[in-house]
């Protein structure tokens, strides 16, 4: 049986979830990690180039070791040695197949705010590859 707090985020993700669609965005709402893991590769192909922003949840379901470890073209700017290296991989995020960011903030109404310090995640939404997971 499920918590109280679990039904109270339940309650919430499905209205999330219904507001976002309004604003055209395919949503969808995972209890857990795993949920959310499996979710999201399932929305990114196979053999696909994948690059990402700041991601500080894909990275706690694991999604970023999947995506590593798995057959895809992870475009990784952690693992960039120079300078150099992160600018080209970042400027390469922006033609992947698929973009992984994060949101700073997401309104119950659908709302999304993002602010970014060099503008790559918050240009990959606006005008990036043709998937963009948040």
């Amino acid at each position: 049986m499920a918590t109280p707090k679990e039904l109270y985020y339940e309650k919430r993700g499905k209205m999330l979830v219904k507001n976002l669609k309004s604003r055209h965005f395919d949503a969808c709402y995972c209890a857990t990690k795993e949920e959310a893991l499996k979710q999201a590769l399932a929305w990114i192909p196979e053999g696909s180039s994948v690059g990402w922003g700041g991601v500080m949840s894909a990275s706690q379901i694991g999604l970023l070791d999947a995506l590593r470890q798995g057959n895809y073209n992870a475009i990784d700017r952690e693992r960039c040695t120079t300078q150099e290296e992160k600018l080209q991989a970042a400027k390469d995020a922006m033609f992947a197949d698929v973009f992984l960011t994060s949101a700073n903030g997401l309104s119950l109404d659908g709302e999304m705010v993002n602010i970014d310090g060099t503008g790559n995640r918050v240009a990959a939404i606006v005008y990036g590859p043709k998937e963009v997971l948040v």
